[in-house]
């Protein structure tokens, strides 16, 4: 039987936030605060709270059965990304350039970072909200949501120790411009070009401004070349995944293992059977996989 899950909600900064396991963390203590990992949830475009919360329990059911009390508790934090969910302004904001949405770019990228400075806020916040104990950050996202974490480690690299981004791209720029483009062969690094390079027609100049070109290789290059080296992160894929190929993610990985001369701390698993999708064998990875980072004896 899964182990029975509190869940708490409050509100930190205008933010509906869920948080998941305070019931079973030990005692607080002020002169010596027990270590808590707490795992930021960010789900997919178009999905809510309530999708990635059913795969937020499940991993804990699988991290609690595995860790047998050798790794550090686990918490995790939930919230609807910026217009999902409850925070829904406008539907279309969505959509993508084929369903209409001119702005699709910077839609998209406009709630991730809005949802990842959310995350940072409450990250921030916690600690005067629970006292007596040390947080330990995690994030975790589904698609859109796994282009968040990545984004989430750079932008408060002193904060957070591990991502678990489920078919996520660490190089968006490419990722939208191979999608604007209808490429049928993908091109990589994307993000290296200058605006002038792209040689896009008026038509997807509207759609990808030279500001906004700038803005999204900016955040690209600091994920590529300045990732901080002592985050962990376990990447996951499909092998099949039209949306999100994991081809981006297969040369980043390859690119952090040859500058971190090798070691475990980027780990790369692909579901050869999965398209767009987050899988039981994904979830029963990220389980195992967390017991073992967070074991402490």
């Amino acid at each position: 039987m899964a182990p029975i899950v509190d869940r708490t909600t409050r509100t930190i900064g205008g933010v509906k936030v869920y948080l998941y396991g305070l019931g079973q963390l030990p005692s607080p203590d002020i002169s010596s605060p027990p270590s808590v990992a707490v795992c930021y949830l960010f789900h997919g475009r178009g999905q809510n709270k309530e999708y990635i919360e059913k795969i937020g329990l499940r991993i804990l059911e699988i991290y609690s059965s595995n860790c047998n009390g050798r790794s550090l508790p686990l918490i995790m934090v939930n919230f609807d990304m910026r217009n999902h969910g409850e925070r829904l302004i406008e539907t279309e904001r969505n959509h993508e350039w084929k369903q209409g949405n001119i702005t699709h770019a910077i839609d998209m990228i406009s709630n991730i970072d809005g949802s990842v400075d959310d995350a940072c806020l409450i990250s921030n916040m916690l600690p005067g909200l629970y006292p007596g104990y040390v947080f330990r950050n995690l994030a975790l996202g589904i698609s859109m949501g796994g282009h968040a974490c990545y984004r989430m480690a750079v932008r408060i690299p002193d904060n957070i120790e591990c991502i678990i981004p489920i078919i996520g791209c660490p190089d968006v720029s490419s990722l939208l411009l191979n999608r604007l483009k209808e490429s049928r062969e993908l091109t990589l690094n994307f993000r290296r070009l200058s605006y002038e390079d792209l040689k896009l027609n008026s038509g997807d100049s509207e759609k990808w401004p030279e500001s906004f070109h700038n803005y999204v290789t900016k955040q690209d290059y600091q994920i590529s070349e300045n990732f901080p080296n002592h985050v962990k992160v376990l990447a996951l894929c499909g092998e099949l995944d039209k949306l999100v190929p994991k081809e981006y993610t297969e040369e980043w990985v390859e690119e952090m293992e040859n500058a971190r001369a090798g070691g475990d701390s980027v780990t790369l698993y692909i579901d050869k059977e999965a398209g767009h999708q987050t899988t039981d064998k994904m979830v029963k990875v990220i389980g195992q996989w967390l017991s073992d980072f967070l074991r402490v004896y």
